[in-house]
């Protein structure tokens, strides 16, 4: 959010040359950062964010916007096979169930996933109960034979499977709710942090547990309050 933040900034033709200065150091610094950790999903959320708001907002003719998003799709597609330390990232995917005591973090969410559908399947729609999450987890874990989930308590990974085995598809449908009604203010002023904000969010929620962690849920709180009272959130002019 800190890149997308200073982003917004430094498009102000109100700022002087210090802080445009200063806002594009901590712009280049974000982008290190991500392309250093090479972690799949916040790779993916920022280039979707990217191609996403540049559709949205951009006044180019209709082919320009194709062209520019097709040679976008074809550079992230081959940073992600040949830069090297991205693509040790999206290479050599093994979608097989874990085996062994060390296994490989595809092969643990391969397992973790497949033990959410099942349980998922048999409780779709009231789900089991939020207490009930981990131990049901924690007995489907145990068929792999991998000291690896003996060891740690590994959960769902995805806060919308979390959702569907604590309260089935009703506590879905309630979140996707609450989700669209803020989400539908936020999105009536659209700038690069409001987008980012409500992207980075849904496509977390694909991998990580976001709002059942501590920073999680001061994340989103601090970001929904500041935006849903500040309908946008202008520069400051001191």
């Amino acid at each position: 959010m800190s890149g997308y933040i200073c982003s917004y900034y430094l498009s102000s033709k109100k700022n002087n040359l210090i802080r445009k200065i200063c806002y594009l150091v901590i712009i280049i610094c974000f982008i290190l950062f991500i392309v250093i950790c090479a972690a799949r999903i916040i790779i993916i959320a920022n280039f979707l964010i990217l191609i996403s708001y540049f559709l949205i907002k951009s006044s180019a003719k209709v082919y320009f916007k194709v062209l520019l998003t097709i040679f976008m799709i074809l550079f992230f597609y081959y940073a992600s096979t040949n830069v090297f330390i991205i693509s040790s990232r999206f290479t050599n995917f093994n979608f097989e169930l874990p085996t062994t005591d060390q296994p490989s973090s595809i092969e643990i969410r391969t397992g973790i996933y497949s033990c959410s559908f099942e349980i998922v399947k048999d409780n779709l729609w009231l789900g089991i109960g939020i207490g009930d999450v981990q131990s049901s987890l924690d007995k489907c874990y145990s068929k792999f034979n991998s000291s690896f989930f003996e060891k740690n308590k590994v959960d769902t990974h995805n806060y919308y499977s979390y959702l569907l085995i604590s309260g089935g598809i009703l506590a879905l449908s309630s979140f996707f709710v609450f989700v669209v009604t803020i989400y539908r203010e936020i999105l009536n002023s659209l700038n690069i942090i409001n987008f980012s904000f409500v992207l980075l969010l849904i496509v977390g929620l694909l991998t990580e547990n976001v709002l059942l962690r501590a920073y999680g849920i001061v994340f989103f709180c601090f970001f929904l309050t500041t935006i849903l009272t500040r309908e946008n959130i202008k520069p400051s002019m001191s």
